[in-house]
């Protein structure tokens, strides 16, 4: 009776502590995603306006270029 409740409070253990880390998976996962849309949308909306400034400006090219390379 005793190896069987220690047989069972082990496998509660070992359930939750899969549970936790496959919860702290999906979580890093989600963030990662999540972070990567951000930093690509970013980049998307940057460059966007810098062509939208280049187009209107021709003489703000070279400065454009430059903002795009620090980036």
């Amino acid at each position: 009776i005793l190896v069987f409740s220690y047989i069972l409070v082990f496998s509660y253990i070992l359930v939750f502590s899969y549970i936790l880390v496959y919860s702290y998976i999906l979580v890093f996962s989600y963030i990662l995603v999540f972070s990567y849309i951000l930093v690509f949308s970013y980049i998307l909306v940057f460059s966007y306006i810098c062509i939208y400034v280049c187009a209107l400006h021709p003489i703000l090219v070279v400065r454009c270029l430059l903002a795009r390379t620090l980036i």
